[in-house]
């Protein structure tokens, strides 16, 4: 499901620019990235709003239509206003076909009251940290460790024993368990 946003070139930048183009609902925006200009932009407001509220345009790659051009977008950034329902910029980074991209995406647990692999037990908080153990694993011992019911969420002193174990292995020493960290 490609999701399509159109944007239009903005000429006029500067406060009192972004302002105006705020009163006409519309939403100043900065589209860079992928080894060309920054190119500022502007999004009609609505059609932003109602595609703000829909979790696959955080996590997504987009087709962006700016007149004639057409490009893949990620976004990056919005800012909001403290009170009012009303988005006051927004960023696009532009994707390149050759480039590693780094972005969060939502994880969604199927079964998770019924698997033990998803019980959330301490060690491992969010699931950025979850999928950073699962890559890890997949790295050093292969596919068939991804079974759920052998992971559990909270089981980091379990994946750091087996790490130092893989390090002695290599090294012939243990390392100690602070040595290897998530981020």
């Amino acid at each position: 499901m490609a999701i399509e946003i159109s944007a239009r070139k903005r000429e006029a930048q500067g406060t009192g620019a972004s302002r105006r183009l705020r009163r006409e609902s519309k939403v100043p925006g900065i589209l860079y990235g992928a080894g060309k200009d920054a190119q500022p932009i502007e999004v009609d407001h609505k059609d932003l709003w109602f595609k703000l509220k829909m979790e696959a345009f955080h996590a997504s790659i987009l087709d962006m239509e700016i007149g004639a051009e057409k490009a893949q977008v990620l976004l990056r950034d919005y800012q909001m206003h403290p009170f009012r329902p009303l988005i006051l910029h927004v960023d696009f980074q532009r994707v390149a076909a050759d480039k590693k991209i780094h972005m969060n995406v939502p994880l969604h647990f199927v079964n998770a009251e019924v698997s033990p692999g998803v019980k959330v037990a301490g060690g491992v908080r969010t699931s950025k940290q979850a999928i950073q153990y699962l890559v890890m694993l997949h790295e050093t011992l292969g596919v068939e460790w991804l079974v759920p019911a052998l992971f559990r969420i909270g089981a980091s002193t379990l994946l750091n024993d087996v790490l130092m174990q893989l390090e002695k292995e290599r090294t012939g020493r243990y390392a100690g368990p602070d040595y290897f960290t998530v981020d």
